[in-house]
């Protein structure tokens, strides 16, 4: 590449190609710091989330049942007022006809199939769970708040294997080229302060210009003539006996990562947030199911009426779509 065209390059360039400094390596450090400490707890938040909707199962706890069955006591004794009740009705009142067989029928649901309708209806929304977390998005499966930084790095060693460092062109936005999917395991190795020695065992694109690139660097002059003049000069390699061929202090060699702090620090903000608030309404909603359970089992012995059970059983049922929409957040 020639000095014009490596001028117009950098001009291009000239916010993801930063040179190495002291002030710079220790913002980075510090700014990559933050990040891993808000991924951690953003992290740890999503697995909140999965123990607190695995929680679901405690509406079908062994102790749970057993608790249920010591109020089958307190359940007869409520059938049979309300069968005298029902008898007093249907003596007095001719004009309308309580719905007698389908409030027994509700009642001997409750009482002998509640354990097992509520483990079905468990096992019916973890599957749901487990599917909807599955899909993919743009070919790619979710892989959590790793997916954040991979949508905010930018690696330019791995763009330079993509494309040609000599074809980047970051003016335009449809040029960026994110860091491909980051698992956690290689999220902890990312070095954010590394530096790219032109002179290293990179393995760069076969059009051998990156090492042209990188060992280059775009210099402003004076601006006498009232227009921006540049000049293009080595990068030095840094003070050392060996800084013929090494990094050594003080090189300038350029960042290979550049990242989007500002806009991951709130998106993790948001999504742990959202994991707090998500894993704080099923723990809310498990623990509300389990007294739900416990009332549909008492107010099914209400025949003579009918509305308190359905109101209760149409609780039961959003309170599991509930469960899933928090999935879907």
């Amino acid at each position: 590449m020639t000095d014009t065209q490596l001028e117009t390059f950098f001009l291009n360039n000239s916010d993801y190609f930063i040179s190495n400094s002291i002030m710079g390596n220790v913002v980075r450090w510090i700014g990559w710091l933050i990040l891993k400490g808000l991924v951690w707890i953003a992290d740890q938040c999503q697995s909140l989330y999965d123990i607190s909707f695995g929680l679901v199962d405690f509406t079908s706890w062994g102790t749970l049942n057993s608790y249920i069955r010591q109020f089958q006591p307190l359940f007869v004794v409520l059938m049979v007022v309300s069968l005298f009740a029902l008898g007093i009705l249907l003596i007095t009142t001719h004009e309308k006809k309580p719905k007698f067989l389908i409030n027994l029928c509700i009642a001997c649901l409750c009482v002998t199939s509640s354990t097992v309708i509520f483990q079905q209806m468990n096992t019916i929304v973890q599957d749901i769970k487990t599917g909807i977390e599955s899909v993919k998005v743009s070919g790619q499966p979710f892989d959590g708040v790793y997916d954040i930084v991979s949508n905010n790095l930018i690696d330019l060693l791995y763009m330079d294997q993509k494309v040609g460092m000599k074809n980047l062109n970051f003016s335009d936005p449809d040029q960026k080229i994110y860091h491909p999917q980051i698992s956690e395991k290689n999220f902890w190795m990312i070095d954010y302060t590394e530096v790219m020695n032109y002179k290293s065992d990179y393995e760069f694109h076969k059009d051998g210009e990156a090492k042209t690139i990188l060992q280059k660097k775009l210099v402003p002059l004076s601006e006498e003539t009232g227009l921006d003049q540049y000049q293009i000069r080595n990068v030095y390699n840094g003070f050392g006996w060996n800084s013929d061929g090494d990094a050594d202090a003080f090189n300038e060699f350029y960042f290979r990562y550049k990242f989007d702090f500002f806009l991951s620090y709130l998106e993790l903000a948001a999504i742990i947030i959202l994991y707090v608030a998500m894993s704080y309404k099923c723990v809310r909603v498990v623990w509300e199911l389990a007294v739900s359970r416990l009332l549909a089992t008492l107010y099914s012995a209400e025949l003579s009426g009918g509305e308190k059970i359905g109101k209760i059983l149409t609780f039961i049922r959003d309170s599991y779509i509930l469960l899933l929409m928090t999935t879907l957040c």
